[in-house]
C-alpha cells in the first residue's frame, strides 16, 4: 500500500482493533503497522504517535465517564470500576 493510500483513520481502526485484541503492549505496536501497511519505521511511528495523542478524545475516556467518582474537592466518593 502506497503511503498516499493509507489514511490516519485506517491506521486507527487498524489499532484499535490490535489493542482490543491484547496482541501487544500498544508501545510495540509499530512493527504492526509496517507490516499490516508496508510503511517504514518512521511512518509506522508517527501514526502510533499520533493514535496515543488522539486516543482520549476519539474514545472519549474523558471526565465523563468518571465523573461520578468526583466531589467539588475532587474526594474520591465510589469507586466501581
Amino acid at each position: 500500500m502506497c503511503m498516499e493510500e493509507i489514511t490516519q483513520d485506517t491506521v486507527n481502526t487498524f489499532l484499535d482493533d490490535l489493542r482490543e485484541s491484547g496482541k501487544t503492549n500498544m508501545f510495540e505496536a509499530g512493527q504492526y503497522i509496517q507490516d499490516k501497511f508496508g510503511i517504514t519505521k518512521y511512518e509506522a511511528n508517527r501514526f502510533l504517535i499520533k493514535w496515543m495523542e488522539t486516543f482520549a478524545e476519539r474514545h472519549d475516556h474523558s471526565t465523563e465517564r468518571n465523573e461520578h467518582l468526583y466531589t467539588d474537592n475532587n474526594v474520591v466518593e465510589d469507586w466501581k470500576d
